[in-house]
C-alpha cells in the first residue's frame, strides 16, 4: 500500500495575524447587510440546535449546584432529547 502524503499548511512569510476586535455597529456599517447576515447566522444555529433535539428548559434557573449558562441576569438551563446521556459540565 502506498502511503499518502498530507499537504503541508503554513502561514506565508512575514504573516501577522489581525488583532481581534469585538463586533460593533459603527457609523459606516450597512445595517441591511448586517441584519441579513445576522438572520442567516441565527437560522443556521437554530436549525442545527433543533436537529439535535435542543430545547430551553428555563431562562431563570436558580439551582447553583447544577449546570446552567449564565448570561448577565439570565441563567439558561437547556436539554436535548438526542443527547440525553451526554455529560454536562460541572
Amino acid at each position: 500500500s502506498k502511503q499518502q502524503q498530507q499537504p503541508r499548511v503554513q502561514a506565508p512569510p512575514n504573516f501577522v495575524p489581525p488583532e481581534p476586535k469585538p463586533l460593533a455597529i459603527t457609523e459606516g456599517t450597512d445595517l441591511k447587510e448586517f441584519a441579513t447576515a445576522s438572520a442567516a447566522l441565527a437560522l443556521r444555529l437554530a436549525t442545527g440546535a433543533f436537529v439535535l433535539g435542543w430545547k430551553v428548559d428555563t431562562l431563570f434557573f436558580d439551582d447553583e449546584s447544577r449546570y446552567a449558562l449564565k448570561l448577565g441576569p439570565i441563567r439558561l438551563r437547556d436539554s436535548s432529547s438526542v443527547l440525553e446521556t451526554a455529560a454536562r459540565p460541572s
